[in-house]
């Protein structure tokens, strides 16, 4: 089965949430740096991964994208400003 995976990038720290199912849910922390990196890639070789989501961060996020990209996972940036009117009209 394929996963969607959410990333939290800020500058020091990448929290990480892998959602399976509505009720298989995982969380790790890593370091925002090139060991944390690492570690990040080599949970995600043991997921079938279709997407990661992440929320752009004020250029946090750029490299960690970048590594991404390299070892071929689809990205998405979310655009912030329109998740947020979107949850805000769900209440």
């Amino acid at each position: 089965m394929l996963t969607t995976v959410g990333l939290d990038v800020s500058k020091a720290t990448l929290d990480f949430c892998v959602l399976k199912t509505k009720d298989d849910r995982r969380f790790y922390k890593f370091d925002n740096n090139a060991d944390g990196h690492q570690k990040l890639l080599d949970l995600l070789a043991n997921l079938e991964v279709a997407l990661v989501v992440l929320e752009p961060t004020g250029g946090y996020e750029a490299t960690i994208c970048a590594v991404l990209h390299r070892h071929k996972y689809a990205i998405h940036r979310v655009n912030t400003l329109s998740f947020h009117k979107f949850a805000k009209s769900l209440n």
